[in-house]
């Protein structure tokens, strides 16, 4: 996954209802998902990553855990207190709600492709699909 932007939203966490806490979740991550590093398969949040095994680009579904890790990567999450704000862990509401979101405004990828492509001097290259909000490949460079 991406590196956190330089400069992270703050959340604070308690201070408004769930509803308002996942559009500033959701703010968040669409800003951190530029290029995509998580996309729309039907209607789960996936990543690209590779198989251990094979080296092979797939498929991973996000799940809770791991969203719970990426949403702590791109925002500053805190909780007011006498004391001052303290950092908190992105609560596991927001995560849920976040996985659960079925307007979720992330690029739709339908496949990972591995072709090659020939340029005009036969050599080979790869060409990546751009990534709009319509529908997507990835494709990587095979050998």
């Amino acid at each position: 996954m991406e590196a956190a932007p330089a400069t992270r939203p703050v959340i604070e966490v308690g201070a408004q209802g769930l509803a308002e806490t996942m559009d500033q979740a959701w703010a968040a991550l669409l800003a951190a998902n530029s290029p995509p590093v998580i996309y729309r398969q039907g209607d789960v949040l996936v990543r690209v990553a590779k198989d251990s095994k094979t080296g092979a680009l797939c498929l991973r579904v996000m799940p809770p855990d791991r969203m719970r890790l990426y949403l702590a990567r791109i925002a500053e999450w805190i909780k007011p207190t006498r004391g001052g704000p303290k950092p908190e862990y992105p609560p596991t509401a927001v995560v849920d709600a976040v996985l659960a979101d079925d307007d979720a405004e992330l690029p739709l990828l339908r496949r990972i492709v591995s072709v090659p492509s020939s340029t005009r001097t036969a050599a080979c290259s790869m060409r990546r699909a751009t990534t709009s909000r319509a529908a997507s490949s990835i494709c990587r460079r095979l050998g």
